[in-house]
């Protein structure tokens, strides 16, 4: 009997990787909520601005050494495991210098007394979190997504072992930052173990070139586009304090978390793309029909809590963090546009138009950071979601850059599901009306049509070839 074709292989990862994503969200909101009620608001924004910009810069610092090795059309020899390895070492201890360095600068331009310390631990672990991305591109070849889930989960319960002790002795922001030091560690060890890999030095300047020419290519859109991870503590910290960090950051996790579902239908989207890309008008039509699937998959639960949250925040965090149900409608309304509209970045990404990507990512982010610098100071926290929804209008951009390429684009099924999300998710601002507009506009939109459609799609998936 033959062993599983590529598709079985890649469906089945794929459920390991929804299963954990879906396990990995209740464990994330319950030790957050739990993490945050403890050390309250100020402390964790501390921690949330010292690991936002790590995470900004360690995607710069990757050189998008992990992208070649996952995409490298043949499995890479030992010696190109060794020298992305080197590489990254390299630069591991480079940015981390740059940062160390710059973390006097950074306090001063966020204004957030008492962040320069915890800037300066976390990219110490620059070095790990680098030499990690080795071994976890010879996992991801392999697709064995079953080991990354298991290595994720565990890491992730390292992370809540750490700082839920550490924050109830009264460590503060050093809680949670020595339980994300800790799962760092968890997951560099467990991924070196499960590959064997001992990394070893190797140096060839052709190859290193020929490596960072194609990881820098197609790494420099995502860079561009997480530099709106960067608005919350350079203009948020700086105009607002660290407890506002807090405010947006707790926010942004809640809804990341809860927008798991879109993940796994954009990855299926994004394969069907793949295979038409030679015929635009078929990209055309699957943008159009993919749209409102993602909206489904990501609003109901984004809704849910936006419902909820003005009673769930203050009874499971306390009365300091109701901030949090004021800004949550409007990065959960940002969220539901960007995953509606991620399909159109898909058919670029699979038509090789990085360039337009980087382009779009830019200008999101710039108006993202633009809109928060005039509006934060004017309406304080409220002044931040002005801003995200600002960056909607590079939407717009994004529109005209897809569909010259592929054609016209029907938004008639999606339009509909994002007005109805809006306005559920701003019903406390806009009254029990909106939610009478909303249930009109879901009956014109009809998503059950293509929900139905995605189920057949997956049964049929799930057939041998």
């Amino acid at each position: 009997m033959s062993g599983p074709t590529l598709r079985q292989r890649v469906l089945r990862g794929g459920a390991y990787l929804a299963a954990r994503q879906g396990v990995g969200t209740l464990i994330n909101i319950a030790g957050v909520l739990l993490l945050t009620r403890v050390i309250g608001p100020a402390q964790f924004g501390l921690y949330a601005a010292a690991v936002g910009v790590f995470a900004a810069t360690q995607l710069v610092a990757q050189l998008g050494m992990n992208v070649y090795l996952v995409r490298h059309p043949e499995e890479p020899a030992p010696e190109m495991y060794h020298q992305a390895a080197v590489v990254l070492a390299g630069s591991a201890a480079l940015f981390a210098a740059g940062g160390v360095v710059l973390a006097p600068v950074i306090e001063q331009i966020t204004r957030l007394e008492g962040v320069r310390p915890l800037i300066v631990a976390a990219f110490a672990a620059m070095p790990v979190a680098n030499l990690t991305l080795v071994p976890m591109a010879h996992v991801e070849r392999a697709l064995e997504y079953r080991s990354v889930t298991w290595i994720e989960l565990t890491a992730q319960l390292a992370f809540f072992a750490v700082a839920v002790p550490l924050a109830f002795a009264g460590w503060g922001a050093w809680a949670p930052l020595l339980g994300w030091w800790s799962q760092h560690l968890v997951n560099f060890g467990l991924y070196h173990r499960l590959v064997g890999y001992r990394p070893r030095w190797h140096f060839d300047a052709a190859v290193a070139g020929r490596m960072l020419r194609y990881g820098i290519a197609y790494a420099a859109s995502l860079w561009l586009w997480h530099l709106r991870r960067l608005v919350n503590p350079f203009v948020v910290g700086r105009f607002l304090g660290a407890e506002a960090v807090a405010f947006v950051a707790v926010a942004t996790q809640i809804t990341t978390h809860l927008s798991f579902v879109a993940n796994a239908t954009w990855r299926l989207a994004t394969s069907a793309l793949a295979r038409i890309q030679h015929d635009t008008r078929r990209m055309a039509s699957a943008i159009g029909e993919g749209m409102p699937l993602q909206i489904v998959a990501v609003a109901p639960f984004l809704v849910a809590f936006g419902f909820v949250a003005p009673w769930i925040v203050p009874a499971m965090l306390g009365e300091e963090w109701t901030m949090i149900a004021v800004v949550y409608p409007f990065v959960a309304a940002a969220w539901v546009t960007i995953a509606a509209f991620n399909l159109h970045c898909s058919a670029l990404y699979v038509l090789g138009r990085n360039g337009r990507i980087s382009a779009y990512h830019a200008a999101h982010s710039a108006l993202l950071l633009v809109a928060a610098f005039v509006l934060v100071p004017r309406y304080g926290l409220i002044g931040y979601g002005y801003a995200e929804l600002a960056s909607m209008g590079s939407f717009a951009a994004l529109h005209l850059i897809t569909t010259r390429l592929v054609g016209p684009i029907a938004y008639e099924r999606m339009a509909p599901l994002l007005l109805a999300s809006m306005l559920l998710l701003f019903h406390t601002q806009l009254g029990w009306l909106s939610i009478a507009g909303a249930v009109l506009a879901i009956l014109l939109a009809r998503p059950w049509r293509a929900v139905q459609g995605l189920l057949a799609g997956l049964r049929g998936s799930y057939a041998y070839e």
